[in-house]
């Protein structure tokens, strides 16, 4: 029995020596992309596990602010229609609301190291409908006002913000759906909208928005996701924000196939974007409000949400 025991132990300190041989040599960057890919939808985790991580001496965490399911309600709520769940994993603010010129409009506030539901970024976002029939002309669709207070900024990066890689940002709606064929996650998000600030001294002062896009299904990282520069929109400024993903025929026959798109509009400015390799989905939806926050805060303000929602058999 004690040489079986002393087995088990060398076993289990190789691995652990191999583990860390192996993040050593790893970036931790592409790790962390990896595991927002792979684990970042309400749909990949499993109920008894959502309250496992509730934080109860985390400094960022506040009482009011740390709340102990990950999903609630809220009474009165303005954002409803397009889900009156809300998947809320920060323990420094909760989701609220406030009245802005006449307009209430749900408020998404985050802050750097504040997920205690999970390891992933912190978040306060809400999931569309699903699209599971993928055919001509069945879509999910979102309109909405933006405001934005703030996003999350880390100082001092020697990195491009045009590179996936830069952590400064905010993500504000993204599409997602999953695909079958193997490649990356198979639940993954598929066009994220990041906003990342622009300074005027220290104060954020407009904000560039960014798809974050794939460039193959299930793409994670340098290799397999890229961002484009859309448009910069003003800090606090009421801007229209609208999202539709789904499926359509495009082509001629015989060359005729089913595509899969996520097209976007900011203002007045249209974005249409197909999603790579097609024939791989098996479905389409979104979630928004906000998600990630490297360093300080971000402050996200949406009023005005619909939605639409076709998904014929």
């Amino acid at each position: 029995m004690n040489n079986q025991f002393k087995s088990i132990r060398v076993i289990t300190l190789s691995i652990i020596a191999l583990s860390g041989a192996v993040l050593s040599c790893t970036d931790t960057l592409e790790i962390e992309a990896e595991l927002n890919s792979i684990v970042d939808d309400k749909e990949l985790v499993d109920s008894s596990m959502l309250n496992t991580k509730v934080a109860t001496s985390n400094s960022v965490c506040t009482t009011a602010g740390t709340n102990t399911t990950r999903e609630y309600t809220f009474t009165g709520d303005v954002n409803s229609s397009i889900n009156t769940k809300i998947d809320d994993r920060t323990c420094t603010y909760n989701y609220t609301q406030l009245t802005e010129n006449g307009i209430i409009k749900g408020v998404y506030k985050i802050k750097a190291n504040s997920n205690h539901m999970d390891d992933l970024q912190p978040r306060i976002e809400r999931a569309s409908p699903v699209v599971s029939n993928v055919k001509n002309g069945n879509y999910v669709s979102f309109s909405g006002y933006i405001t934005i207070n703030r996003a999350g900024h880390v100082a001092g990066q020697n990195i491009s913000t045009t590179s996936v890689k830069n952590q400064s940002g905010t993500y504000i709606i993204q599409a997602k759906g999953k695909h079958f064929g193997g490649g990356g996650s198979k639940d993954p998000a598929i066009c994220l909208l990041r906003a990342v600030p622009r300074f005027t001294g220290n104060t954020q002062s407009s904000f560039d928005i960014y798809r974050e896009e794939i460039t193959t299904r299930g793409g994670v990282g340098l290799s397999g996701r890229q961002l484009i520069f859309l448009k910069n929109i003003p800090a606090n400024v009421r801007t229209k924000i609208t999202l539709k993903t789904g499926f359509e025929l495009k082509g001629v026959a015989p060359n005729e196939f089913l595509n899969h798109y996520v097209n976007i509009t900011i203002g007045t400015s249209t974005y249409n974007w197909d999603v790579p390799e097609p024939s791989k989905a098996l479905q389409a939806k979104y979630r928004f409000g906000a998600y990630r926050v490297k360093g300080g805060e971000a402050e996200i303000k949406w009023d005005n949400v619909t939605r639409e929602f076709v998904n014929t058999p």
